[in-house]
């Protein structure tokens, strides 16, 4: 078992916000984290962003986007991989 973790965050005042602490091949809990984004998110009326981001960078690498500004519609959306660089 992996030791990575990931985070979900939330963006509800332009800044991005620690939600909790996950294990990134922790299955049961990412599906769980990403439904309680969901129904969060739509709580919110759509105004709170959610994240799945690393953990452990200097800069949290963005992985997963629940946004209307990121052009989720209501639903999570992967980054994409940027040319030349691992994901």
């Amino acid at each position: 078992m992996s030791d990575e973790l990931v985070q979900l965050q939330v963006n509800t005042l332009a800044a991005w916000r620690q939600v909790l602490t996950f294990g990134a091949f922790d299955n049961r809990a990412g599906a769980m984290v990403r439904d309680a984004a969901l129904l969060l998110h739509d709580a919110s009326g759509g105004r709170a962003d959610f994240r799945l981001a690393t953990v452990g960078d200097r800069v949290p690498r963005p992985l997963m986007y629940l946004s209307a500004r990121h052009g989720g519609g209501g639903r999570w959306r992967a980054v994409p991989e940027r040319d030349g660089e691992a994901r």
